[in-house]
């Protein structure tokens, strides 16, 4: 009997651990509702000139992304939803928590160690040190483009006198989701993202 395609749909299905960011524009629904939604007044054009804003922001990235690399991770996702910019992205595998566990503890799995590394707990440390560093860096430049991004929305609304961004970073799970296509959703499923979205409205 073969299982293979069983197989595959597991995998296809996996849960990952991943970060998602929420840039979204600062009073624009009110900039909306005191346009009466209707974008042909001078109030609408001022709103449409803040989705702009974004936009010109997602071409800069675009193009700095092609020339500049290194500083951006591998693997992440983009996406702009209205008013605001989602980024996202998968963490190694590595760094799944533990069932029942929301948060990564930071211990790593003795698998993921050489027997050559655990010979001495000084060998363990530095071992558990490097593996570490080389995890979170994709983070660390996921983090930086978030930065990035939020200055340089600040920094094109500032020039309109329009409020600015606020951005929110979270964790969370996410289950993988095929479209028909056969192309994969990062966004569906995503709770990263919903806990993104739920803690800005706390704040």
């Amino acid at each position: 009997m073969d299982n293979s395609k069983d197989h595959k749909v597991i995998e296809e299905h996996k849960v990952k651990y991943c970060v998602c960011a929420m840039i979204d524009l600062l009073g624009f629904s009110s900039h909306l509702e005191i346009s009466g939604y209707d974008l042909r007044t001078s109030i609408g054009q001022q709103a449409i000139k803040r989705l702009e804003n974004l936009e010109k922001v997602l071409f800069q990235l675009n193009t700095e992304r092609k020339n500049r690399k290194e500083y951006y991770p591998d693997n992440f996702h983009i996406q702009r939803i209205n008013d605001a910019i989602f980024l996202t992205m998968d963490l190694d595998d590595a760094m799944i928590p533990a069932i029942g566990n929301m948060f990564f503890q930071g211990g790593l799995s003795d698998k993921l160690f050489l027997d050559s590394e655990k010979e001495t707990w000084e060998q363990y440390q530095s071992a558990h040190s490097l593996k570490m560093n080389l995890l979170l860096e994709p983070l660390m430049k996921l983090i930086g483009l978030i930065a990035r991004v939020h200055l340089s929305i600040n920094k094109l609304e500032g020039q309109e006198f329009f409020p600015g961004a606020k951005t929110v970073i979270s964790s969370g799970y996410r289950r993988s989701f095929h479209s028909l296509t056969g192309e994969e959703d990062y966004f569906s499923a995503n709770f990263a993202m919903a806990n993104a979205y739920g803690a800005k409205k706390l704040l």
